[in-house]
């Protein structure tokens, strides 16, 4: 049988020994959380992109340009304008042999392209501010579209008075419009069909919100009050009898006195 010192005595040894071993883990295991402390504040530190901040995929459809492109369009526009009006500063009707009301037309006709151009001058400022504007885009396709005829009529004219390659510059000219306004046509149909997508996706998703809504309301709401009927309150109406018998009432009344 051990006696009672020696009981105690071993225990003491035992608890030792665990004494010493925990002491002898535990740097090992603050040295794996000081570590791994350290992992997750760089993990929480790593620069994150913001979405805005992200490369987004562009998907050339037919018409597509952006807002570069549309500028680089609108400034060779700008140079045949330039070109047009240098033309027409050359153009001298009243040398030409012609009788006075063709020579008078010719006038009108110069008169009408300059009108012309500054109004498509004036949408194309408008819509180098605004590359993306569906509406500005149309009004500059409308002005570039009326300029070639004009510009072919008065290059015949040009072409039998004055000589053939003058008037091939007109031509020339109106052909840059031409191929200006046709790729102008083609982006405004990008834009439209942009636009109709956009739209065609809102309606879906508010009809989708406005079904989810009501199967989610359904039987929240409070119930409908019913309203006791009652009859409409209606003015006294007076006929024409009534008050002529009231009227002669008074006469009659009035005479007695």
């Amino acid at each position: 049988m051990i006696s009672k010192p020696r009981a105690i005595m071993r225990v003491r040894t035992v608890l030792a020994v665990l004494f010493t071993l925990v002491a002898s883990r535990a740097p090992s295991i603050n040295s794996r959380m000081w570590a791994g402390g350290r992992a997750g504040a760089a993990q929480q530190t790593e620069p994150v992109k913001a979405p805005s901040e992200l490369p987004i995929p562009m998907v050339k459809e037919p018409g597509f340009m952006d807002s570069p492109d549309v500028l680089a369009l609108l400034n060779q526009v700008r140079l045949a304008e330039f070109h047009v009006n240098d033309l027409l500063a050359d153009v001298h009707p009243e040398r030409w042999k012609v009788p006075e009301a063709m020579r008078s037309s010719v006038g009108n006709s110069v008169a009408d392209l300059r009108s012309q151009m500054n109004a498509m001058q004036a949408w194309r400022a408008e819509l180098g501010k605004r590359p993306t504007s569906a509406y500005l885009a149309f009004e500059t396709y409308q002005g570039l579209s009326a300029l070639p005829p004009r510009l072919d009529a008065l290059a015949r004219l040009v072409s039998d008075n004055e000589s053939p390659s003058f008037g091939a510059e007109y031509a020339a000219a109106g052909n840059h419009f031409l191929d200006a306004a046709e790729t102008l046509g083609l982006y405004i149909g990008y834009l439209l069909r942009n636009e109709d997508q956009i739209v065609v996706a809102m309606e879906g998703n508010l009809s989708t919100c406005q079904r989810e809504l009501g199967e989610a309301m359904r039987g929240r709401g409070p119930k409908a009050t019913p309203i006791p009927n009652a009859r409409p309150i209606r003015p006294a109406r007076h006929s024409p009898r009534a008050k002529a018998a009231v009227a002669a009432g008074k006469k009659s009344a009035a005479t007695k006195k």
